[in-house]
């Protein structure tokens, strides 16, 4: 049997690149509205330092309802992979040595416009961590997705 097409049927943005991160920067909205499918891969690389209780780094998601002018923290209820212990959007937290790079894969599930994904890093920093966010949008409105 032959393998189906899914380049026409699945478009990738990027939240971030590959980049070196050691401090809080404004995330780049996501303009999810074309599809019915979200998938976040996120890839956290080796801690730029020992992460502990103090020196720490969290990832919180957030979604707009109102075209991307104003942000809520994403419920537990609105994602798939992962779980959301508190009310900030945390979708992954480092407290503990990250000795290894990690790749994250999470499904959202809500009716947000837009998303946005922020790094939060608490404590000292002094090295960056290596992160990347890549948004695989699925379930077109419209094909094919160019």
């Amino acid at each position: 049997m032959n393998r189906k097409d899914e380049c026409n049927n699945l478009a990738v943005a990027t939240a971030f690149a590959n980049v070196l991160k050691a401090t809080v920067a404004s995330p780049a909205a996501m303009d999810v509205r074309d599809c019915e499918g979200v998938t976040l891969l996120l890839h956290v690389g080796v801690g730029g330092i020992t992460f502990d209780g103090t020196n720490y780094l969290e990832l919180q998601l957030t979604a707009s309802f109102d075209g991307g002018s104003t942000y809520e923290a994403v419920p537990d209820a609105d994602v798939e992979g992962v779980t959301i212990g508190d009310s900030s959007g945390t979708i992954a937290s480092f407290k503990t040595e990250h000795a290894a790079a990690e790749n994250i894969k999470i499904g959202y599930l809500g009716h947000g416009t837009h998303l946005k994904i922020k790094p939060v890093f608490t404590g000292t920093h002094e090295t960056g961590t290596l992160l990347a966010c890549a948004v695989i949008k699925t379930l077109p409105k419209l094909r094919p997705v160019a």
